[in-house]
């Protein structure tokens, strides 16, 4: 699978192999202890073995639930690691994974979301290039989707079967908790250690990203919506002449054309539309308003070129 990053091509991401994982990970991951089980797939998550999906594939049956939610996790994520004899086996496991979800009860953060059978629907349609589920964002044209992948998204060319990983970068530089950036070892060929991640993985793409394609299929709007950040909701928008690539949009981006802005509370920016090439943003302040609830004031409305990259106010 390929993998790009802004402004360093498209390159193949490989990981080490000591991602936090000891080194019995091998023989963990069949202890009978399930703690032990537990421990060891989560530590191996973002480490590059091709053994990997084929150890997960038993613990989709596992006892443990959130092991069952690793695992589909973990062979989705690899899913371009599984030969095309092997897929249907994966498949049918994953499958049968699924359908026991039916009568068991719902797990998950929030709501009636259950993160089992996303994961399960995320590991099948990126094996059998199927996008119809909840896990994935489909552009208008048919020729895009949109996934999560180690907390970022993912922008893949259903034809070719191309799939960019993006990174985008916080403009205010690095973050003081962990939780929203990366310093991990994934990132370690990257200079800038503040990429911007979703806190939440185990949703649905349009709970995650609220996506906002183009009618045409040549780009999408979209924001971290799970990164918990107060008042700050930063726009990335993404097209598909550059598919590599993700720009972020904050109020500094568009400080030449807001002028100085006095903030109480904060700044936040809101997806307002698309008008031909131009995405529209919708900028405003908080105030305290010495009551209950916070106030929206100094409200603007901004624009991105994504072809000619000009920045304009529209209001």
């Amino acid at each position: 699978m390929k993998l790009s990053f802004p402004g360093c091509g498209v390159v193949v991401l490989w990981l080490a192999t000591s991602g936090g994982a000891g080194a019995d990970w091998l023989s963990d991951l069949k202890s009978p202890d399930m703690q032990v089980r537990r421990d060891a797939i989560g530590a191996i998550q973002t480490m590059d073995d091709p053994r990997i999906p084929a150890l997960c594939l038993p613990l989709l049956d596992d006892p443990g639930l959130s092991i069952r939610r690793l695992a589909a996790r973990a062979i989705g994520s690899r899913f371009d690691e599984i030969s095309e004899a092997d897929r249907p086996r994966y498949l049918a496991a994953l499958k049968a994974c699924l359908e026991q979800r039916k009568d068991e009860p719902v797990t998950g953060t929030y709501g009636d979301v259950d993160d089992i059978s996303l994961m399960c629907q995320r590991a099948i349609g990126l094996l059998s290039r199927r996008y119809d589920s909840p896990p994935f964002s489909v552009s208008p044209d048919g020729k895009w989707v949109l996934y999560e992948r180690r907390r970022r998204p993912v922008i893949a060319n259903i034809a070719e079967q191309q799939h960019y990983l993006l990174a985008p970068l916080d403009p205010r530089g690095d973050g003081p908790d962990d939780a929203y950036y990366s310093d991990t070892v994934d990132d370690e060929h990257l200079s800038e250690t503040n990429i911007l991640k979703t806190v939440e993985t185990n949703l649905p793409a349009a709970e995650l990203f609220a996506p906002h394609w183009r009618a045409d299929g040549k780009g999408v709007a979209l924001t971290l919506e799970r990164l918990e950040r107060r008042f700050y909701h930063p726009i990335l928008v993404w097209r598909a002449g550059a598919p590599a690539q993700v720009v972020v949009l904050d109020e500094s981006f568009f400080q030449s054309v807001l002028g100085t802005r006095k903030q109480e509370w904060g700044t936040t920016t809101e997806f307002a539309g698309w008008k031909d090439d131009r995405v529209l943003v919708r900028i405003f302040d908080y105030v305290d308003s010495n009551s209950d609830t916070l106030q929206q004031t100094k409200e603007a409305i901004v624009s991105y070129d994504i072809v000619t990259k000009k920045i304009a106010r529209e209001r």
